[in-house]
């Protein structure tokens, strides 16, 4: 799955030295101190989150309640509330350097969803959170060049107890793995997870799926290492 003519957009966009490009009806800023070269020429060409984008617009609903976890610079939290409205989305993201840039895309488009500067465990409380300077492959787990940071981190249970989402959106970047299993689905309708077989193996993303199936939920689409999975 990949937008179309994405090519001639990347270079329409570094002729005009665009600044901002629109995503499924959301603006999103696509240059800036805190943007790298990649995250930019992904954007220009569409390709940005492209499969969880369509993979969420195939389920969310007005009144849908949105939990995020892993906003990366934004897009998908503003997808959804545009959708859904945006006081029924909740984003976590750890990374503190993509602060700035996800509340300059919220006031881009005028819409505030809600956003935690912390992770998601199964445990909750201080986390090491390794810092990548492509800032969509921060992760819990350490990677060549990373830097190590400390982070709070929420129990998932524990602010699905309290949002009570109906719809998951997971880019945890391997975590997944580990918090699936565990957590309580059962106010949960849909979940859109982004795997990550490269980091944490093959054998690793299999039992993951086991695990969902068991839990009640259909998987009705793989997309890019993208999974829709519904009840």
């Amino acid at each position: 799955m990949k937008p179309r003519f994405r090519s001639l957009r990347e270079r329409w966009h570094r002729m005009t030295g665009s600044c901002r490009v629109t995503l499924d009806g959301i603006r999103i800023h696509t240059a800036g101190d805190s943007i790298p070269p990649e995250i930019t020429r992904l954007l220009w060409r569409g390709d940005y989150e492209f499969a969880e984008r369509k993979l969420l617009l195939q389920v969310a609903r007005p009144g849908d309640r949105v939990l995020e976890v892993g906003a990366g610079i934004g897009v998908l939290g503003l997808v959804a509330a545009r959708i859904c409205g945006p006081d029924n989305v909740l984003s976590y993201e750890p990374n503190p350097t993509t602060l700035p840039l996800i509340k300059a895309n919220h006031a881009l488009n005028a819409l505030y969803p809600g956003i935690r500067s912390k992770a998601i465990t199964a445990g909750g409380g201080p986390i090491t959170f390794f810092r990548t300077g492509n800032i969509i492959s921060s992760s819990l787990i350490e990677r060549d060049a990373s830097e190590a940071i400390t982070v709070e981190s929420d129990r998932l249970d524990d602010t699905i107890a309290e949002f009570a989402p109906t719809i998951l959106l997971m880019d945890a970047e391997g975590a997944e793995v580990e918090l699936l299993p565990l957590a309580d689905l059962a106010s949960i309708r849909a979940i859109v997870v982004e795997t990550h077989a490269k980091i944490t193996g093959a054998a690793s993303v299999a039992r993951l799926r086991t695990h969902i199936t068991e839990k009640g939920f259909r998987i009705v689409a793989d997309v890019n290492n993208n999974m829709l999975c519904l009840r």
